[in-house]
């Protein structure tokens, strides 16, 4: 018998267990790319030539989402681990697109944000331009590889595109706001660790709940 041949969990049960390592994950994964992105911004923040901030911006971005995204693959890959054929891939496959999501969302807001690259308007078009291109890319692009995963096990994986992307636009819709009014009550930097933690605590349990449905419909044969 194969790991998918064994009944894995359904109902109340498998619906907390899926918002609870998206929970614990998000929280992980903000910690961990908090911690990264702190770290490595300082060295560039006020350097006017844009032709060095915005790649290094870029980087670090990429480099703190694929941490996020290591850290909610490897979380979600344990509950699916008897539901894909492929579970092993889930993480990498998560980790990849955060990170290529970090790269999109980081080169995009360092372009539109002064306080890293001097230039730049920091309202506007532009700025309207990089919030939906970024959520666009940290919504899609995760979800893309999990797709490639999901497929493999036999299942109508562009559910799960569009599941996941409705779930990030409104997690991120409340998340950040709330990122914000707490950062500012408690003096938090942003970006530090215990702000994006405070933000992926609220954006975890929110993609869990909304990619519950589709995750058990695509992969609930596996539950009977």
């Amino acid at each position: 018998m194969t790991t998918t041949d064994v009944p894995a969990r359904s109902g109340v049960q498998a619906t907390a267990g899926w918002v609870g390592v998206n929970l614990v994950g998000f929280v992980a994964g903000g910690l961990a790319a908090g911690l990264v992105a702190q770290r490595f911004q300082a060295p560039y923040v006020g350097v006017i030539d844009a032709g060095v901030a915005v790649p290094q911006h870029a980087l670090n971005a990429t480099v703190a989402l694929a941490c996020f995204g290591a850290a909610i693959g490897i979380c979600q890959s344990v509950f699916v681990w008897r539901r894909v054929r492929w579970p092993g891939l889930w993480a990498l496959a998560t980790m990849l697109g955060w990170a290529a999501a970090g790269a999109i969302s980081g080169y995009l807001s360092a372009l539109d944000n002064g306080s890293v690259s001097g230039l730049g308007p920091r309202q506007g078009a532009v700025f309207a331009v990089t919030v939906v291109v970024g959520t666009l890319s940290v919504g899609v692009l995760p979800a893309a590889g999990q797709a490639v995963v999901l497929r493999a096990s036999g299942t109508r994986w562009p559910a799960w595109i569009v599941a996941h992307g409705v779930a990030v636009f409104a997690g991120v819709a409340v998340a950040f706001p709330a990122m914000l009014g707490v950062a500012h009550l408690f003096g938090m930097q942003i970006p530090s660790a215990p702000a994006w933690s405070v933000a992926g605590a609220i954006l975890g349990p929110v993609v869990g709940a909304v990619t519950w449905p589709v995750l058990d419909r695509l992969t609930g044969r596996r539950a009977g």
